[in-house]
This record gives C-alpha cells, sequence and structure tokens, in this order.
C-alpha cells in the first residue's frame, strides 16, 4: 500500500477502477486514505474519485469516517451531503419515509458545511436543490438568495442564472416567508396553524399589498408555462435524435456511471457521427440538421441545464429519450426506403460542370447532378444494360436491332456465338448482282441438325467478306422491280443469323455468275426468322456509351435505348459512384484494363437531359413513396409516444 500524499496513489486506484475491479479498488483507496499524512485531502481526493463512477455509498462510508473524526473540513460535509442527495434523486413518496430522512440528513450535513464555511457557494446552491426536493420553497428562496449574495465567479454563471431564475419565480407567484429561519412559524401555513387573530390580519396585509403591487396570490400550477414550449421542444427534440440518443447510449454503456453530460459530448459525438456520414447526401444532411436542432435545444433550456444530467433533464427523463429515441429511430429506419431517398435528394441537388479527367481522378463527390464539358461520346462502342427482376447483364445485343455488327468478317469470325441470334450488319455494302433462288440449307450452329429453306428469295454476297457473308431477302412473291431495289437500298440488314453449307444449285448459280466456286460453308442472315430461343424481355434497357478520351472508363447510360441522333446534346446526368461492382464488361469489352487495377468499376453517369427529367424518367418520387414500409409505424408511434411522455414529466419537474 501506499502512504503519503494523493499523488502517489490515486492513479493506481483509478487504474483499477477502470478495469472494473470496483471492490480492490475500494479496499485500496480506504487503505490508502488511512495511511495518508493528510487524511482531509485524501478523503477528498478519494471521494472525488468515487463518486465520478457513482459509487456513492463507498464514498459515504469514507466520509462517515472523516465526519467522526473530526470533521473541521466543510468540503467533507458538503461532499456527504451531495452523496445522499445522489442517493435520493426524486422527491420522496410519503413523509418519514426512508428516503425522505436520508434527504433531511443531507441538509444537516450542508448545514454543518455552513458552519464552518459560510461563504462557499455551492453548499448554498446544493442546499436549496434539496430544500426544493422535500417541498421547502421557502428555505430554498432563502438558499438561492444567500448563493446570489455571495456574487459567485464566472465558472458558477450557469448556476446563478438558475438561481435568479428560482427567485424570480417565487417572488411573482407566493407569498414572502412569515418568519425568520429556525421559528416553528417561519412559514404562513405554520404561522397561522398556531397563531392567533394578529397573525391572520398581518397575513391579510400582506396580501392586500401584493394585490396593489399587481403579483397574483395564487401559486402558478407546476408545468403550465412550460407546457407552451413543449410543441417546439418535441420538434427540435426528435430532429436531435440521431446524435442525441447516440450520444446518450456511449454514456450509458461506456462511461460507467450516469452523472451529468455535458453538452460539448454531445457535440463531439455528433462531429464523429457526421464524419461518418459524409459519403451519403442524405445522411450528412440528417445529422447536420440534428446538430443544429440541439443546438438550438441547447439555447431553450438552458437556465434548467443545472436542474438535470442532460440539457435540463431528470435522470428519468434522459431515460425515456434514450429509450424511446431508440425505439423511434428503429421504426423510422425501417420506415424511409433510404435508397430511394438518396438518390431523389442526389437529383434534386445543384448542378456541377465538369470536365471528364475531374472525375477519373476522382475530385468529384458520388451522386452529383454534373455536366460534362468539351467531351464526346465513343458510340461506336454502345452496349446496352439489360436490367431484370433479380439480375443484370451487359450486352451488344440492341433488343430493337439485334447484335448490331459493322463489319461483315466479324460475323463470319463469330459465327459459332452469334449462329441463333437477332443481328444487324449496319452500314455495309452488298453486292449489286443477286441470285434468285431457293434451297438454302443452313443450321442454327455448327453441331446442329440441318435444315432447308425452300422459299425464293434474293441472295445477295457481301465483298468485304470475300464471299462467306450472305445477305437473304424476305420471300419473293412480286415482280423483281420495285423489291430487288429496295433490298439493295438498305443501310441496316437485320435477321437471324444461320450458318449456310453450299448445294449443287446455288454453286451452280455462284459459278456462273462470279467465275469462282461457292465456299463450301458461310453464315446467311435471313429477314423473317426468328431466334431458336426466346428471350426474356428485361424490366428495364439502359444504353451505355464510354466518353472520348477515357478509356472506356467514363460511360454515359442513357434510360432506354439511345443513340447519337436520339440522345440529349448536353452530356448531363447524375454521377453515380455506388452501383457496386459492374460484372459483363470486362468479358463483353475484353481489352479494357481498369479491371485489372485498383478500379474494379467504370464510372457511370446515369443521363438526363435535366434534373426533373431525371426524376420523372426514373420515377424517383414514385419509388420513395411506394417503398415505405408502414409497418415500421407500429415502432415508431410508441417511440414518440415515450419521447413526448418524457418531455410532459420533465415540464411538471
Amino acid at each position: 500500500m501506499n502512504g503519503g500524499s494523493p499523488e502517489k496513489w490515486i492513479h493506481e486506484a483509478e487504474a483499477l477502477l477502470e478495469q472494473g475491479q470496483v471492490e480492490r479498488a475500494v479496499q485500496f483507496i480506504g487503505d490508502s486514505v488511512e495511511k495518508s499524512d493528510d487524511g482531509d485531502k485524501a478523503c477528498e481526493t478519494a471521494v472525488a474519485l468515487l463518486q465520478q463512477y457513482s459509487l456513492w455509498n463507498e464514498s459515504l462510508a469514507l466520509l462517515e469516517k472523516a465526519a467522526r473524526s473530526g470533521g473541521k473540513n466543510h468540503i467533507i460535509w458538503f461532499l456527504k451531503a451531495n452523496a445522499l442527495d445522489a442517493l435520493n434523486p426524486d422527491p420522496p413518496a410519503a413523509k418519514g419515509s426512508p428516503e425522505e430522512r436520508s434527504l433531511r440528513e443531507s441538509l444537516q450535513c450542508y448545514q454543518k458545511s455552513l458552519e464552518i464555511k459560510k461563504d462557499f457557494p455551492l453548499t448554498w446552491f446544493h442546499k436549496a436543490l434539496v430544500e426544493e426536493k422535500l417541498g421547502l420553497i421557502d428555505e430554498a428562496m432563502r438558499s438561492w438568495k444567500a448563493f446570489i449574495d455571495l456574487n459567485p465567479g464566472p465558472e458558477l454563471k450557469p448556476q446563478a442564472d438558475y438561481a435568479r431564475q428560482r427567485l424570480g419565480r417565487a417572488r411573482g407567484s407566493a407569498l414572502p416567508p412569515a418568519g425568520p429561519p429556525g421559528t416553528e412559524s417561519e412559514t404562513w401555513l405554520g404561522r397561522l396553524a398556531h397563531g392567533d387573530a394578529q397573525d391572520a390580519r398581518a397575513f391579510i396585509d400582506a396580501a392586500e399589498r401584493l394585490k396593489a403591487q399587481g403579483v397574483p396570490l395564487e401559486p402558478r400550477p407546476r408545468g403550465k408555462t412550460s407546457l407552451f414550449s413543449i410543441p417546439l421542444e418535441v420538434i427540435l427534440l426528435f430532429l436531435s435524435l440521431p446524435v442525441m440518443v447516440p450520444s446518450l447510449l456511449i454514456n450509458f454503456i461506456t462511461a460507467k456511471r450516469w452523472g451529468r453530460i455535458d453538452f460539448v459530448l454531445l457535440a463531439v459525438d455528433g462531429f464523429i457521427i457526421l464524419l461518418f456520414a459524409l459519403r451519403s447526401t442524405v445522411a450528412t444532411i440528417i445529422i447536420l440538421i440534428a446538430l443544429a436542432a440541439s443546438a438550438l435545444l441547447l439555447i431553450l433550456r438552458y437556465q434548467k441545464i443545472p436542474c438535470g444530467i442532460f440539457l435540463g433533464y431528470s435522470n428519468l427523463v434522459a431515460m425515456l429519450l434514450m429509450g424511446g429515441g431508440l425505439v423511434f429511430m428503429t421504426g423510422a429506419h425501417m420506415l424511409i426506403p433510404w435508397t430511394a431517398l438518396s438518390e431523389l435528394t442526389a437529383a434534386m441537388g445543384s448542378e456541377k460542370k465538369v470536365k471528364a479527367d475531374q472525375l477519373i481522378t476522382r475530385s468529384m463527390g458520388y451522386d452529383s447532378y454534373v455536366t460534362l464539358e468539351n467531351d464526346s461520346l465513343e458510340w461506336e462502342w454502345a452496349i446496352y444494360r439489360l436490367v431484370y427482376k433479380d439480375h443484370y447483364e451487359f450486352t451488344r445485343y440492341n433488343p430493337e436491332m439485334g447484335i448490331v455488327i459493322s463489319k461483315a468478317d466479324e460475323l463470319w469470325e463469330r459465327r459459332e456465338e452469334l449462329a441463333g441470334k437477332i443481328v444487324t450488319l449496319a452500314a455495309v455494302r452488298v453486292s449489286p448482282t443477286v441470285i434468285e433462288g431457293s434451297q438454302l440449307e443452313y443450321s442454327f450452329t455448327d453441331k446442329g441438325t440441318k435444315e432447308k429453306d425452300y422459299e425464293k428469295r434474293y441472295f445477295a454476297a457481301v465483298p468485304e467478306a470475300n464471299g462467306r457473308v450472305w445477305v437473304l431477302s424476305k420471300p419473293v412473291t412480286s415482280p423483281l422491280d420495285p423489291p430487288l431495289k429496295e433490298f439493295l437500298a438498305q443501310e441496316n440488314y437485320r435477321g437471324l443469323l444461320v450458318i449456310s453449307f453450299a448445294t449443287a444449285d446455288m454453286g451452280r448459280w455462284y459459278s456462273s455468275r462470279y467465275g469462282m466456286n461457292l465456299p463450301y460453308m458461310g453464315v446467311a442472315i435471313i429477314p423473317d426468322k426468328s431466334p431458336a430461343v426466346e428471350t426474356k424481355k428485361p424490366q428495364r434497357i439502359e444504353t451505355w456509351v464510354p466518353v472520348k478520351g477515357t478509356g472506356k472508363t467514363l460511360w454515359l447510360a442513357y434510360r432506354g435505348l439511345a443513340t447519337s441522333g436520339t440522345a440529349p446534346r448536353a452530356l448531363s446526368g447524375l454521377y453515380k459512384g455506388s452501383m457496386g461492382p459492374i460484372n459483363g464488361i470486362s468479358e463483353l469489352l475484353p481489352d479494357i484494363n481498369y479491371f485489372k487495377g485498383p478500379l474494379q468499376k467504370p464510372l457511370v453517369i446515369m443521363a438526363a437531359s435535366s434534373r426533373a427529367a431525371y426524376i420523372k424518367e426514373n420515377d424517383l418520387a414514385g419509388e420513395f413513396l411506394r417503398g415505405l414500409n408502414w409497418g415500421a409505424l407500429l415502432l415508431a408511434l410508441p417511440g414518440a409516444l415515450v419521447i413526448v411522455g418524457g418531455l410532459f414529466i420533465s415540464a411538471r419537474e
């Protein structure tokens, strides 16, 4: 054990308390106080430490021992009175109850402290609080006045403001004390009960004087004035919940005590919560509103702060706020579709003009409405995102034009992949010399069963593919002209891609016109055939186009099918950074390399002509309303009732 000054052992005792070894710490503190050179100083320090951890009974045991040993230190009596007060936080339930006796003993300790040092302000202040708790209003008023008369310094300004407030209310709503302190008739009730006609006349004279001064004689109903502030307090409190409830929980769970919670702690907790919320626009707005509301609540309740543990609220009210707030916030969180709300608020934000390289270097925040300056799109690399109920996929397949191919030899190279699918051969030149015939032998894949098409058609070869790609017309049911001209005048040839095989008849036609043998196998596009397997229709289609010069890192995504002619000229939209990993692009475009580096997804701007158009096209308001979970009100409403009930209790405390 350590003797001497408290500094030699107090840190070791605090370490034991931090580790939760309460019994060992209390024993250590008691032994150290006994061995200390300065018993009173050691006792003060030890009691302050114990009361910091709400160990009121343990601190009371030390104080009892110190009081018995002499008790000439006013601080010892002051601390003992505080401990007795803390052990009985609420007014006594009945006269003569253990709680009342303990509070009466607390008053006696305050009185002994004042007998030793009458000019110690805090003793008068806390004595007045206990007197009010016991219903001794006149005595409390005298204690408040004694506290004010001592001119407490700036460090006690909140207590001084509260004392003046209590004195002002008493002077305006009740008769003054009837007699000097210490007499049996010091209150009018006692004086009239034990007095005579002279006392009655004195009471009437005092009442008449107050009436002439315009002072109301009837006591103000408790809580009546405060009830007017409850609606504003309710609103501010609900707005403050996102920072207030976490702050209360942190103090309740981790602080090992339930003592006074300074507003500074709430501000620190709110700032930390704000740092976590910065990634979401909605969360940032909510936390900023909560911090502002809590600051206004602090101003509203500033004079009541000395009366409770948290913003002037009592222990009971703080517990109701914490419990009700937690239930309410849980219900509110379940009620609101946060993803839809986040996208809606992001679309409603201010528009920013940026360059593409700014977005690639991530100097812009996600979920912002942006317009690209001096940039253009690579429409030849446009791809489509098909969104289904349970998944999505990327494809070069245009739901209206099929898989769009601009080079005929690519059809031959990808024949096994494309056989049986609808394709469009775009912007090609076919041979002006066509074959009119039938008996096309083909299969959907190179391993499938061969079939024959006996309908009369025009067969046109595509020179760029060395005779291996054929485009067929629809069945010929009319003279050659004009159907042949219409067939040759097309720019885009759309139809079912099949793997074709040479026949003797086609070989003779081909060699007689081109002077060479027909390739044994090629591909043909049949315009009126259906694919072998019907594909499921997606719920939503998006057209994705890379921004030129960004190496396909930055994409503009249009809702629906878009072309260079139909897309809005302004490259505007919501810059999305929360779409998650985008599967399928690297397989569709194997030449892109950002999937191999730290960036595992493309950067996307969901395009729209304006913010209002984006909200309307994506039905964001409707999606938010449809996403509301009304069943969560079964949690939110009871939590709100608990909070309001706590405020009504606070107004009457």
